[in-house]
């Protein structure tokens, strides 16, 4: 969540793209916010991903070897590299996500690129693992994300701030993905929200 607001306050032609489809769809649907509602959202679905691809939530996976199998040389002149059965692997997902073999302009924040429906199946995008050892609650997680955005968004503008870091610093200490310095934005009311939203179940989400 830190991550893409971070994103979206330093980049105010997406900041802006994202509220005309916010206030598009509440304006459609009455201000009455739904799960329906919500997921109907192409462009935060596509910022959302495009936040995960820069930022994923672990920077690697770890996975064990079930059968061994032989890499082919990365470079000329190299050997084979032999993973043996019951060897623990690391699969850099971060490094993936940044690699210009796979996404042009890797460094860049594009959530245009997620509009793409093959860089959802692409397997270079890991950001809650593959297959059947992946992030059990990852639908769940996507959905409190939106519905923060959502909310956030349609009465709110972020802003970067005199404490604001760009680009973004990683800090050193830690494994996970986390600032230097923390997150510094600053948070100010629209005002040209004219919107009244009605009590729903998504609300009290939000709420609580």
């Amino acid at each position: 969540m830190s991550f893409v607001a971070y994103e979206i306050a330093t980049n105010p032609e997406v900041q802006k793209t994202l509220q005309e489809e916010i206030d598009q769809v509440v304006k459609e649907s009455n201000g009455e916010v739904t799960y329906e509602t919500i997921n109907r959202l192409e462009y935060l679905n596509a910022v959302i991903n495009e936040g995960l691809r820069l930022f994923p939530p672990v920077p690697f996976l770890e996975r064990i070897c079930e059968n061994t199998y032989e890499l082919p040389p990365t470079l000329p002149g190299e050997k084979p590299f032999v993973m043996k059965k019951g060897m623990t692997v690391w699969i850099p997902v971060f490094a993936l996500h940044r690699d210009e073999k796979y996404y042009e302009e890797p460094e860049k924040f594009r959530p245009e690129r997620f509009l793409d429906k093959a860089y959802h199946n692409s397997l270079y995008y890991l950001p809650f693992g593959s297959g059947p050892r992946m992030c059990i609650a990852n639908r769940f997680a996507l959905l409190e994300v939106k519905v923060l955005l959502f909310h956030l968004l349609a009465r709110c503008e972020l802003k970067p701030c005199a404490k604001t870091t760009i680009p973004v610093k990683f800090s050193k200490t830690r494994l996970n993905m986390a600032p230097e310095n923390g997150f510094w934005l600053n948070v100010r009311r629209r005002s040209d929200t004219q919107f009244t939203f009605k009590s729903t179940m998504v609300n009290d989400i939000v709420s609580n």
